[in-house]
């Protein structure tokens, strides 16, 4: 089976995108971190198993995805894996349509802003080479504010704004979301 293997398990698993999802944390010493994202995936674990007597699993999944993209730094094709639970929650939940919204463009901001010409420029180079001659938004908003500084101004807002829909989502779980 090909996907047993070690090139495989080398390039997926234990890739420099994947584990960086482990990245994130607080330094307790000695070489030691609280990682952010695992902890939060224990939270829920607990919560889901302790507290909430009827789990509802879509609220489950969209906030795993929700921790994944809120504290590592994402590539911009992994909000696909999102796309279709936002889409579903913004049917069943039109309240939470803007907040959804703005939160998506945020996101797709974020990578915007990346060092990295493959995920701005390049991708329009298949309308016209032309896109080649342009500076990357990096480039271009290095020249009058330091750009990894608005990364993590994005990244923050999209936490916040993650953390927020999250409370929202299990707030009203119980009453409001029961049919998703």
């Amino acid at each position: 089976m090909p996907f047993l293997s070690p090139p495989f398990f080398k390039s997926t698993l234990v890739s420099g995108l994947t584990t960086r999802i482990f990245n994130p944390g607080f330094n307790v010493g000695f070489g030691e971190s609280i990682i952010v994202g695992l902890a939060l995936y224990a939270a829920l674990f607990f919560y889901a198993w302790l507290i909430d007597k009827k789990p509802i699993q879509f609220n489950y999944w969209i906030l795993i995805l929700l921790i994944i993209f809120s504290f590592s730094h994402f590539h911009v094709a992994w909000l696909l894996w999102i796309a279709p639970f936002v889409v579903m929650l913004a049917v069943k939940k039109p309240s939470l349509s803007w907040p959804l919204f703005l939160l998506g463009i945020v996101a797709l901001s974020i990578p915007l802003f990346y060092q990295d010409r493959s995920m701005t420029i390049s991708l329009y180079r298949v309308y016209s080479t032309w896109f080649d001659l342009l500076p990357t938004p990096f480039t271009a908003i290095q020249k009058f504010f330091d750009p990894y500084n608005l990364q993590s101004i994005l990244h923050s807002l999209f936490v916040g704004g993650a953390l927020t829909v999250s409370y929202l989502i299990f707030k009203k779980g119980k009453s409001e979301y029961n049919r998703l």
